[in-house]
């Protein structure tokens, strides 16, 4: 392991870890929360390979086929990744005090997902070496941070908006499944290669267009704006 390496990893999960928290602007979070909600994200990646390794027998039938790489990019790893991830953020930190206001559910959100990104990009650039941390800089790492925000915007609203808690709770899980295995699926499919360009484009596009709006929705929406 090299000194080099290890900031190149672990450099884009601060940055947006840095961005998430200064963006919940009238009432930071604990930091001892912060940090549970990303051990949680770490436990994840813990986990998920654990049981990703032994479901391969799903995709055997279909081997060399696009539905293997479907049912890869979208059940072994899109649900099982934001399953874990949905959990910890639901059933962990949804019913802590400390989560009172709707952007909350964004910040620990994001922190779980740079739990997760933080172990995964550890494991690819070390491994890998600096055109994989380079890469995954730009890829990877924002991408389970917009997962990250989505999922807990919907959870946020799915607190505060009660009426429609079944709706954003299945949202809050749903949406960041289909993007993620949509995600991979374009990236790993090498039938049309373009497509992996349009995946990574696409996710850009997701950050500045939508999940900034959610961001700032969830910023007005707080009951501590303007010292309420």
């Amino acid at each position: 392991m090299t000194i080099g390496l290890f900031l190149l990893a672990i450099a884009p999960v601060a940055a947006v870890v840095w961005y998430i928290y200064h963006k919940d602007k009238y009432e930071h979070e604990p930091m001892s929360f912060l940090f549970v909600s990303f051990m949680l994200g770490v436990l994840c990646a813990v986990i998920v390979p654990f049981i990703t390794g032994r479901l391969g027998w799903l995709t055997d039938h279909f081997e060399g086929r696009q539905m293997e790489i479907f049912l890869y990019s979208f059940v072994i790893v899109a649900f099982l990744e934001e399953f874990f991830k949905f959990i910890s953020l639901r059933y962990f930190m949804y019913y802590r005090r400390v989560f009172n206001e709707p952007i909350d559910g964004i910040v620990y959100g994001v922190m779980i997902g740079m739990g997760f990104a933080t172990l995964e990009n550890l494991y690819f650039v070390l491994e890998g070496g600096w055109q994989t941390g380079v890469l995954r800089m730009f890829t990877a790492v924002p991408a389970h941070a917009v997962f990250g925000i989505i999922m807990g915007y919907y959870t946020g609203k799915a607190k505060y908006i009660s009426d429609r808690n079944p709706e954003f709770t299945i949202k809050a899980l749903g949406v960041p499944v289909v993007l993620h295995g949509l995600y991979n699926y374009l990236l790993m499919q090498d039938s049309y290669p373009y497509l992996g360009l349009i995946a990574i484009i696409g996710l850009w596009i997701i950050a500045f267009r939508y999940v900034r709006k959610m961001i700032k929705e969830q910023q007005d929406a707080s009951p501590f704006r303007n010292g309420k």
